[in-house]
């Protein structure tokens, strides 16, 4: 998985131009898709999408990852988003551990019903953000 992530954000590199910090941002992007890939048995979507990371039973799906200490899931925890997709259908939410030894699969939220609910949080991690108990349920390791 992570050589994989490791390879597919080192092929993106030449779109920006600071490189460690993009490269980081890529590999936890990239490490949450694989960790969707495992669980799902589908390829993710080659190039450039614009916010679509997946196609799976004709729904276009956004992989959103966040990085965290411990991979503890709780309800009160929340996902989030920067800014909010116009072109996917969901949102999938992986927590990576900071160490980036091992990743789950929190679940997905149509994007629509994630707009309805979220809120503006202007606090460490800016953004949309939702509780995890809002969101439906996967939790795969």
């Amino acid at each position: 998985m992570y050589l994989r992530a490791s390879s597919r954000a080192e092929g993106a590199l030449h779109n920006f131009n600071d490189s460690l910090n993009q490269y980081t941002k890529l590999l936890h992007g990239f490490l949450g898709e694989e960790a969707v890939r495992a669980v799902t048995n589908q390829q993710p979507l080659r190039g450039n999408q614009k916010g679509r990371d997946f196609y799976i039973d004709g729904q276009y799906y956004e992989v959103k990852t966040r990085s965290i200490t411990k991979l503890k899931i709780l309800p009160d925890y929340s996902v989030s988003v920067y800014s909010k997709s116009t072109t996917s259908d969901y949102y999938i939410f992986v927590f990576l551990q900071k160490n980036l030894k091992k990743a789950v699969v929190v679940g997905s939220l149509p994007v629509e019903e994630f707009n309805k609910k979220a809120v503006w949080s202007p606090r460490g991690v800016t953004g949309w953000e939702v509780l995890v108990k809002d969101v439906e349920e996967w939790n795969y390791e």
